[in-house]
Parts: C-alpha cells; sequence; structure tokens
C-alpha cells in the first residue's frame, strides 16, 4: 500500500512491529487487505509508547512490565468505517457532527424557511 489511505501510522514500542490500523481496508473496500489491529497507547507516554496485540497480551501475562503498576493503557480500536475519519476536504459528510449538522438545518432553512 502507498499509505494514502492510512490515517495513521504506529509502531509498537516493543518488538517494534508495524501496528496496522485498519483504514486501508475501511478507505479501499478490498477484501483481502488487513483488518488492523488493537492498539494499546500508554496514556502517561503518550503518543510515543503503544504496543501491539501481541505485546499486549504477553504484558497482561506478566511476560515483561512497562514502568511499574503506575501506567495506564488506553486501548485504540482499529478503523471500521470511513465516517468521521479525519482526512482533507469535507467529503459529503464532513469531518464532524457540527458541520453535518449545520448543513443538515441549512437545507431544512432552504426548503421550509425555518
Amino acid at each position: 500500500m502507498d499509505g494514502v489511505h492510512r490515517t495513521q501510522v504506529h509502531h509498537c514500542g516493543r518488538c517494534g512491529a508495524f501496528i496496522d490500523d485498519g483504514s486501508e481496508r475501511a478507505w479501499t473496500g478490498r477484501h483481502d487487505a488487513p483488518k488492523g489491529q488493537y492498539r494499546y497507547q500508554c496514556n502517561q507516554c503518550a503518543p510515543s509508547f503503544s504496543v501491539c496485540e501481541g505485546c499486549w497480551d504477553g504484558l497482561q501475562a506478566g511476560a515483561w512490565s512497562h514502568h511499574g503498576e503506575h501506567h495506564t493503557f488506553e486501548h485504540v480500536a482499529p478503523v471500521t468505517t470511513r465516517h468521521n475519519t479525519r482526512r482533507t476536504g469535507s467529503g459529503p459528510w464532513g469531518n464532524f457532527a457540527a458541520g453535518v449538522s449545520a448543513r443538515s438545518r441549512e437545507r431544512l432553512r432552504d426548503r421550509t424557511g425555518l
């Protein structure tokens, strides 16, 4: 993949493996594109330290530790839909809910005068 459809690029801070966010499959619709995987990001070291699913399983099993017990991790799900993803251009639905609501109100105002 050329990276055009990839929204973010992350590598595991433990093993260095690429963590696929699933955006290629969502944007291209290719059935053979990777589905993506969960990323586990340390809230205290963020955004510089994320781990892949394999290393997360090792952390939970006690195979390794990350700065003791006081660091917490956020679970970041892979991209599964194209709606509300941050890309250039507004697209038909917009990037944020506020933009969608504003356009809906504008169309309603044009039709009904409200």
